[in-house]
């Protein structure tokens, strides 16, 4: 009975100081749900998006245009590294012409989209036309500057420009495959050179070739295996050209803020296409 009449005693007294504290009125912190927080961050994005909206004329290209919200680019911390993606829906006119369109970030700087080669070749003076988008394609608009010294239009022999530069993001590696490329050649494919093609890479240009290769090899080398000789063999391909352009704005600071922004895309008459906000 003793110990019966002490327990009561301590809950008698814990109860007491309860009171004491605020008893019932005490408040009680709950933490908010993670998902609250996003939901929260989302709304004032979605938010920024609508007023960036309002504060000009709407494009007839919107909802044809957009800038791709999936995207790291923007977030780089270097000019080099700094990009934004453009891309048209399926939806779109046959043929929009991007040069001449501006990008704008949320300290009102502009930056107008240049035009660009169709066909990049090296050691040539490249012929710099609009960029003209189909339905379905898409435009990497880079901050720094080229490093082929151009804006051009991927197609199957650029992915050899990414043995020597670097490009973000990186080019797609899409080149002919080198034994392919062997089986159709007007040369003596012996089963050294076989062996030699198939030992390459996607996209790597065949420059240290083994002596003891035969000299057709070397020569077939020499006029498959590169982009300037790949360029001039596949030109005319149907599925030469692909679906993305390469743009440079040739800037040497970033443009873009790496914690938040607000990027608007305008037409040539300035009128909102679309805007990305984070």
């Amino acid at each position: 009975m003793y110990g019966v009449g002490i327990f009561f005693a301590c809950i008698f007294l814990l109860f007491a100081i309860w009171l004491g504290i605020g008893g019932s009125q005490a408040t009680v912190f709950v933490a908010p749900h993670p998902s609250s927080a996003t939901s929260t961050a989302r709304t004032d994005i979605d938010r920024i998006v609508d007023d960036a909206f309002t504060s000009g004329e709407p494009s007839p290209y919107r909802g044809q245009v957009t800038i791709d919200h999936n995207q790291n680019g923007p977030r780089a911390e270097t000019a080099r590294t700094e990009y934004l993606i453009i891309k048209t829906e399926r939806g779109a006119a046959t043929g929009t012409q991007l040069t001449g369109w501006q990008i704008e970030n949320a300290r009102g700087d502009t930056f107008v989209i240049p035009g660009g080669t169709e066909t990049f070749r090296t050691g040539s003076v490249n012929t710099v036309s609009d960029i003209v988008l189909a339905p379905h394609q898409e435009a990497v608009i880079s901050t720094g500057r080229s490093p082929v010294g151009a804006s051009f239009r991927e197609n199957l022999c650029t992915g050899y420009l990414e043995e020597h530069q670097d490009f973000f993001p990186s080019l797609q590696a899409s080149c002919p495959d080198a034994a392919d490329e062997l089986a159709r050649a007007a040369v003596d494919k012996s089963e050294e050179c076989r062996d030699f093609a198939r030992s390459l890479n996607v996209c790597e240009a065949a420059t240290n070739i083994p002596a003891r290769l035969p000299a057709s090899c070397a020569q077939f080398a020499e006029q498959y295996l590169n982009h300037t000789s790949c360029v001039a063999a596949h030109h005319q391909d149907p599925s030469f050209n692909g679906p993305t352009w390469r743009v440079f704005l040739n800037q040497s600071q970033e443009i873009y803020g790496n914690e938040r922004d607000t990027i608007k895309l305008l037409d040539a008459e300035g009128k909102i296409v679309d805007v990305l906000a984070y």
